[in-house]
């Protein structure tokens, strides 16, 4: 079927990312969006998903199902991270698999670039969580069509930072005039703005793409220490910058480079986008 004529089932609506992706598609004429209840999640883990996911789903009508819950804190409860982010989409893609109709809904899960890094994922619950995700989705067979895109670190919107991410380490910093302790900020990152990711998924899904996974990169990376530099030098907090003062994370990634995606549909300078976020955010020069 036209990937520009299919309908969306929204899981995960109010967080960061799916905020976003709510707005974009309602913003796209001839597309409607349903969106999961706040239940629904829970009814799927309790064995209970047949009745919710047949109500959703439209015969006839072509779907795609974006699993944009997700719990992306590494501190979480290691049994909440392993029944959100892994056993409910296991659960959810057997499911769509038992009940769709061939080839009428594709199921699309949320990563991060940086799952597929071992080093890196053996210290951060989250990581490793999505990697267990893709593993287990990838194992699962059947006929549903799903694509697994991953991601590079969001900003923007009106929601506040993680305040376990860097940005939002950054931000506590800058609103609680405290010193900002990092490492030497040598690793090379991107940040694309969530409403340009948000149209990025919206473009892959409109052309009817058959990537298996898909990693929204710009090919267009800075160092963390760069970015920090910029964001206190702007707001007039230098002497609150403590560059090289901590170690770096167990397998920290620093040099990798991506191929820019075809399907990412905008990419902004990252700090002035960052910057242009925390003043929206009410961070003041001092």
């Amino acid at each position: 079927m036209n990937g520009a004529n299919r309908n969306a089932v929204l899981i995960g609506h109010s967080g960061f990312l799916g905020t976003a992706l709510k707005a974009a598609v309602e913003a796209r004429p001839g597309t409607d969006a349903e969106l999961a209840s706040r239940d629904f999640v829970r009814q799927v883990l309790e064995g209970n998903g047949d009745q919710a996911v047949s109500s959703m789903l439209v015969p006839g009508v072509a779907q795609d199902w974006i699993c944009a819950v997700g719990i992306v804190n590494p501190g979480a409860d290691p049994a909440l991270i392993e029944a959100i982010n892994v056993e409910f989409p296991r659960r959810l893609h057997a499911l769509l698999g038992a009940l769709a109709a061939p080839d009428g809904v594709r199921l699309v899960t949320i990563g991060s670039v940086l799952e597929s890094h071992g080093a890196l994922a053996s210290s951060n619950a989250y990581l490793a969580s999505k990697s267990r995700m893709f593993e287990t989705l990838s194992g699962a067979g059947g006929a549903l069509r799903w694509h697994h895109i991953r991601l590079h670190t969001l900003y923007g919107g009106s929601k506040r930072p993680h305040p376990f991410m860097f940005a939002g380490q950054m931000f506590d910093a800058l609103i609680r005039k405290e010193r900002f302790k990092m490492s030497g900020g040598t690793q090379l990152r991107e940040y694309h703005h969530v409403q340009d990711i948000a149209e990025s998924v919206w473009s892959f899904l409109s052309v009817d793409g058959r990537d298996r996974v898909i990693e929204l990169s710009s090919a267009e990376p800075i160092r963390l220490r760069e970015l920090a530099s910029a964001v206190f030098e702007h707001f007039n907090e230098n002497d609150l910058l403590e560059i090289g003062s901590k170690i770096h994370s167990h397998g920290e990634v620093f040099e990798s480079v991506y191929q820019r995606c075809p399907y990412l549909a905008a990419s902004r300078d990252p700090i002035e986008g960052v910057i242009c976020w925390f003043k929206e955010l009410n961070v003041v020069r001092s």
